[in-house]
């Protein structure tokens, strides 16, 4: 069997639909408060998409998804991430998750993840269940964590490796807002290489997930596309260019010609009239000088003349 709790209008495929909200896929109207209504031992698979931070008591739920598996049924948890200031303040999430809450479902020592993803400061181990050594009988369940997918904020997807994005969701907030975690029932003895075999194969997610990674891919294919276009086009827009600066240097050159071939029209203008007025002008000056002493030499000759005159009649009147 495969259930689907809190399934609402997207039931994940091939499940059993579980919600108390009777929409159209949904298969059993049940709250699920009250409990998972299924036997024990008898459910494969489990997908609980956005539901647990919607519950009164995550631990009851959590033991009743125990419950009601199959020995290695596998879980799908998609949860809230809890360094969201929107998710702090939303009125109706009763439970926030990070890389720290699978560590309560597990007795289990040790981890398939690495070790900066959970380090704490007050535990040493893995799990976070175990008390002075010894498990009650309230911490009987052990759901292995085999995988742990961080969802980011699009200003940081494609821009840092997960060493860079690990520090900066466990010091920052809106980092990270989804976790996706699967895990593993366990009710018998298992081996560290079969949970490794686990953690690497092909696991089930929720179509809106996959949407979601499908946007991741696009969102980066996008953020590359100008790079590589550039690159593509760049050969290309080098021709243009080199064309147009080629046309553009003709146009300059004839341009250059031009202006310099009118400057000379205007020079030689400039040469010849400004020219010719001015020579017409100092000849007139010179003409007019002449005139002026020719006048002055015949008044003299003239004055010269008179005096002669004045002095025979003199001359002639003494006598």
């Amino acid at each position: 069997m495969r259930i689907d709790l809190g399934c609402g209008r997207n039931k994940h495929s091939h499940c059993i639909g579980i919600d108390k909200h009777p929409y159209a896929d949904v298969d059993l109207v049940h709250d699920l408060n009250d409990g998972v209504p299924f036997p024990s031992n008898h459910v494969q698979f489990v997908m609980a998409s956005h539901l647990l931070q919607y519950v009164n008591d995550l631990t009851y739920i959590m033991r009743e998804i125990y419950r009601v598996s199959q020995d290695r049924a596998l879980v799908c948890l998609v949860v809230p991430y809890a360094h969201v200031s929107s998710h702090l303040t939303h009125p109706h999430y009763l439970h926030l998750f990070n890389e720290h809450s699978a560590r309560h479902w597990s007795p289990y020592s040790n981890s398939m993840l690495d070790e900066e993803d959970f380090i704490h400061p007050l535990s040493e181990n893995w799990s976070l269940l175990l008390s002075n050594g010894e498990i009650t009988s309230e911490e009987s369940m052990d759901l292995r964590l085999l995988r742990m997918e961080y969802f980011y904020f699009p200003e940081y997807q494609c821009l840092y490796d997960e060493v860079e994005l690990r520090r900066l969701r466990q010091s920052q907030m809106n980092v990270a807002y989804q976790l996706m975690l699967h895990l593993l029932v366990i009710k018998s003895p298992i081996q560290e290489r079969e949970l490794r075999e686990w953690s690497h194969r092909e696991l089930e997610e929720p179509q809106s997930v996959t949407e979601q990674r499908q946007a991741v891919k696009k969102h980066a294919v996008e953020a590359e596309r100008p790079f590589e276009v550039d690159i593509d086009l760049r050969k290309v827009q080098n021709k243009k260019d080199q064309i147009t600066w080629q046309e553009e240097l003709r146009v300059d050159e004839q341009s250059t010609k031009q202006k310099v071939g009118h400057q000379a029209e205007q020079t030689g203008k400039s040469a010849t009239a400004p020219g010719s007025s001015l020579e017409n002008a100092h000849s007139t000056k010179r003409q007019a000088a002449s005139n002026r002493r020719v006048t002055v030499r015949s008044g003299r000759k003239q004055s010269r003349t008179k005096r002669n005159t004045r002095t025979r009649v003199n001359k002639s009147r003494r006598k």
